[in-house]
């Protein structure tokens, strides 16, 4: 199922049974996940470091290849330590059922929606 289908269908369940939706941006959401590879890169211009030094990297930056990948790996464990499992029809789509609430999570790159019977998980996530 295509994800803009998909999220059509978040706001029409979130409508019906009167949820509360939520769409968030996770600032500099590809620094926060480690990478996978080694990758060693120049210093920028203006900061001193001696003839033929490199830096390695610690955490993906934007503009890497690998930088996409290493966010999602890093994004999904996260929501599957805490409770969330994806939808087999849209990795993008995570569900998470607890103590009789519901939370639908759509995620694309760096951006989400969240449509929620309660709002704990949502400020569990959100710490």
């Amino acid at each position: 199922m295509p994800t803009f289908t998909t999220l059509q269908s978040i706001f029409a369940i979130a409508s019906a049974y009167r949820w509360r939706v939520t769409a968030f941006d996770v600032t500099t959401a590809y620094l926060h996940s480690n990478i996978d590879d080694d990758i060693y890169v120049k210093a920028p211009p203006g900061v001193a470091v001696s003839p033929g030094m490199v830096f390695k990297l610690d955490k993906a930056l934007y503009g890497l290849k690998q930088a996409g990948r290493c966010w999602w790996l890093h994004i999904k464990t996260i929501l599957q330590d805490v409770g969330f499992w994806a939808n087999n029809e849209d990795q993008s789509t995570y569900v998470c059922r607890w103590d009789g609430h519901m939370e639908i999570l759509w995620i694309h790159v760096d951006y989400g929606v969240m449509a929620t019977s309660n709002n704990v998980l949502w400020r569990a996530l959100k710490e």
